[in-house]
């Protein structure tokens, strides 16, 4: 079983309703989603476990969600990593994640329809 440690609520009610056990290191409450990355976390929908295993663990994506990547946006998949490599959890981290996260957005772009 896969566990990660997040501090938004919404990302992890997400990912525990797609089966990944999620830890929060903190008691405090999280701090809000913006309703921009909220909404962008609907568009990914189900897709969002296999992106984001992709950019911590270098998953395979199925062209189901390259697609669904790419509706949901440049903007909405920059805002939601850049919001990932926030947390503390991966800060250490932030270069390959933002690379592996520019990686997957350049061949899911390149995804024929």
């Amino acid at each position: 079983m896969e566990v990660f440690c997040l501090a938004t609520r919404a990302t992890a009610i997400m990912l525990m309703l797609q089966g990944v056990l999620v830890v929060t290191t903190s008691t405090a409450a999280p701090p809000p989603v913006s309703e921009f990355l909220h909404d962008c976390e609907v568009k990914i929908a189900s897709c969002g476990k296999e992106i984001f295993l992709n950019i911590v663990k270098n998953a395979t994506v199925t062209t189901a969600c390259c697609h669904r990547l790419v509706f949901m946006g440049k903007p909405c998949h920059d805002g939601l990593v850049s919001h990932l490599v926030s947390l503390p959890s991966f800060k250490g981290n932030k270069a390959q994640l933002l690379a592996a996260a520019q990686r997957i957005w350049d061949y899911c772009a390149s995804v024929p329809y």
